[in-house]
C-alpha cells in the first residue's frame, strides 16, 4: 500500500521556496512562483502535479470552485463591514489532518464600519 499526504506535497523544498511562510505575494506576476499556481487550471499550473490540495487530474475535487467561491464571498463581505486586528500572532500550519489549518487559535478584535451616509 503506497499513500500519500497531500499537504506534505505542498512543502517540498525543491519546488516550493520557503514553503512555510505565508507569503501570498509569491503568485503575482513577475515573481518567482508566479507561475506555479494557476487557480483556473485543473493541473496548478507550471507543477501540474505538486499542488495537490484539491487533487488532481481525473480525480480533481469537484466542489473546488465553489469553495473558492464560498471563501471569496465570505472574506469580501468580512473586509467590506468590519475593521479587523489581530491579537496574537498566527499560529503555524498543522499538518497532521487531513486539511491544514492553524495550530492554535487566531484571535482577532473586530468593529462594524460605520455605514456610509449616501447610497449608490
Amino acid at each position: 500500500v503506497v499513500g500519500l499526504r497531500a499537504p506534505a506535497s505542498n512543502l517540498d523544498p525543491r519546488y516550493w521556496h520557503d514553503a512555510t511562510a505565508f507569503k501570498p505575494s509569491r503568485y503575482v506576476k513577475g515573481q518567482p512562483e508566479a507561475e506555479t499556481f494557476n487557480s483556473r487550471s485543473v493541473g496548478h499550473g507550471l507543477l501540474e502535479g505538486f499542488m495537490l490540495s484539491f487533487g488532481g487530474g481525473s480525480h480533481m475535487c469537484s466542489g473546488r470552485r465553489f469553495g473558492y467561491l464560498q471563501v471569496s464571498t465570505i472574506w469580501s463581505i468580512l473586509l467590506r463591514d468590519f475593521d479587523m486586528q489581530m491579537t496574537t500572532p498566527v499560529p503555524p500550519p498543522a499538518y497532521n489532518d487531513m486539511v491544514v489549518g492553524p495550530a492554535g487559535p487566531i484571535m482577532v478584535t473586530y468593529k462594524r464600519k460605520l455605514k456610509p451616509s449616501f447610497t449608490i
